[in-house]
């Protein structure tokens, strides 16, 4: 690095500490347009964060790039991640080499790395599926139609407590519910229910985690929405397998909110 590009890149670092006292900035990392930064957050070299929200304690990787995107509280972002028009519950975290457009991610989820979501669709019964004859010239730079007539991106929701393995893919649009499991590999293209766990190509249900009953309590109990000292409280009945254990000691909550 030359002494002029030196003293730039620490001209930049001090202004960004004086904006973000509490936030830590790697070598090349950027905040670029409405960027907010909440409390102590650390980005990685070379990240680039524009028009996004970030919350207290979360990580941005290395080469890391977020467009119109919100982090929650405590989320962990890996390296070499792309996330556009996207919001991350608290406290959850993609693994490194995702790509993510237009997603909604619930709590506590677990993202595997190389995960990709949002690539938008293409209508199959037209004469050509090429988005020149479909989209504007504001929707996509080869387009020539004088009016859209395919919507070629829908949101993905992802709920919470959800586990995505590696190098799964999810279709625009699809809903995955609370608690679900999608197998590494996976290639979601239908809906999947709060609990299930579903892998193949494309994904297919195989199981559900619990029995119903067990299923339902859990989603009325919603620990993911708890505040953040009482899930800290209760962590050890959180990585238990006394299922049983924890829907008794919590029934009351169950019984109080509609699942």
């Amino acid at each position: 690095m030359t002494l002029l590009k030196w003293i730039k890149e620490a001209w930049i670092h001090q202004s960004y500490q004086r904006r973000f006292h509490q936030a830590v900035f790697a070598s090349g990392a950027r905040l670029l347009g409405a960027t907010v930064v909440s409390g102590a957050v650390r980005f990685g070299q070379r990240a680039l964060v524009q028009d996004s929200r970030v919350g207290s304690d979360c990580i941005v990787g290395d080469g890391t790039c977020l467009h119109r995107t919100s982090l929650g509280f405590g989320c962990w972002i890996g390296s070499e991640c792309r996330l556009i028009d996207t919001a991350v519950g608290d406290g959850s975290y993609l693994s490194e080499g995702g790509r993510f457009d237009g997603c909604v991610f619930g709590k506590y989820c677990s993202v595997g790395p190389q995960v990709l979501a949002g690539f938008g669709e293409h209508p199959t019964d037209l004469v050509s599926t090429h988005p020149a004859f479909y989209a504007t010239v504001a929707e996509h730079p080869q387009g020539l139609s004088a009016h859209s007539h395919f919507c070629g991106r829908k949101t993905i929701h992802v709920g919470n407590d959800v586990w995505i393995g590696a190098r799964a893919f999810l279709r625009d649009g699809v809903t995955i519910g609370d608690g679900a499991v999608i197998g590494a590999g996976a290639v979601v293209v239908k809906d999947v229910a709060p609990y299930v766990i579903v892998g193949g190509v494309p994904a297919r249900p195989l199981r559900q985690r619990f029995p119903a009953d067990t299923i339902e309590a859990l989603l009325r109990i919603r620990w993911w929405d708890w505040p953040r000292e009482e899930v800290k409280q209760h962590r050890e009945l959180l990585g238990s397998a006394d299922l049983s254990g924890f829907v008794r000691r919590f029934a009351a909550r169950a019984n109080a909110r509609p699942a």
